[in-house]
């Protein structure tokens, strides 16, 4: 077979490797590579005795690390052009049992909310009436006798209360 040229990561899938371990075989001699300078850095050039094509039969150039063909729900790779049809239908097949399993976990919370507004109107309702209680108080306060309120010039600053232990 003849020796193919492929970039770096077009190995590691053409292989079907990391790029750890491709640059490890690199290092111990068992891929044959070389280092080419660009303007706009260093790349890698790797020979590969391989067909252009990886493992499975596609196109190496078309596929990107990590990249996997679908898999039927019987555990066979499916054809390349069904992945999309497949997909879908799959997502149809299971959009009921994701609907029920939410629906259940859903349940609880929104019985919890319902529980939490009840409260809450509530203790807007006390809070209503604790805030005409406050404002009746001080109205009694502001208008009560001036006799019993304190006046300013008789105040005496709280830390003058050392005068009167002295004396």
């Amino acid at each position: 077979m003849a020796t193919n040229e492929f970039t770096f990561a077009q190995a590691c899938v053409a292989l079907g490797v990391s790029a750890h371990t491709l640059r490890r075989r690199i290092t111990s001699g068992e891929v044959q590579a070389e280092r080419v300078r660009r303007p706009q850095g260093y790349t890698w050039i790797v020979y590969l005795d391989q067909a252009p094509g990886s493992r499975d039969g596609t196109d190496v150039t078309s596929r990107v690390p990590g990249d996997r063909p679908a898999i039927t729900l019987d555990g066979q790779p499916s054809p390349a052009g069904t992945q999309a049809a497949d997909g879908h239908q799959l997502a149809l097949a299971l959009a009921p049992l994701v609907e029920a399993s939410v629906s259940a976990a859903v349940a609880p919370l929104r019985a919890e909310l319902a529980d939490v507004r009840a409260t809450l109107s509530q203790r807007d309702q006390e809070l209503g009436q604790l805030r005409a209680v406050l404002g009746q108080v001080l109205a009694d306060r502001d208008a009560g006798p001036a006799s019993t309120r304190q006046d300013a010039s008789k105040a005496v600053p709280w830390w003058a209360f050392w005068r009167w232990a002295t004396t």
